[in-house]
């Protein structure tokens, strides 16, 4: 795989200003095995750089991102192919 910069994975055409700092940090965290906690406005892009870095990271080292929001969601809505008798309510 070729070397794919941060702006090859994040999901939006312009980076703005902010988010390009977070990109670093969300990067540096993931590669020194670190948490970071990050306090911004609503709508700023933490999701958005956080999963990109996320996936960037992973694809590099075999590694499986896993993401879970505040939203409910079935079995089924996570993993189509889940039987009925795994799901609960």
């Amino acid at each position: 795989m070729d070397q794919k910069t941060e702006k090859d994975f994040f999901p939006h055409e312009t980076i703005r200003e902010g988010q390009e700092d977070m990109l670093k940090d969300f990067a540096k965290a993931l590669e020194n095995k670190q948490f970071l906690l990050a306090h911004a406005p609503t709508g700023i892009g933490k999701t958005a750089t956080a999963l990109s870095m996320a996936v960037k990271h992973a694809l590099e080292n075999d590694k499986v991102v896993f993401f879970s929001d505040e939203q409910t969601y079935s079995t089924s809505d996570c993993y189509p192919y889940a039987s009925a008798d795994q799901e609960k309510d």
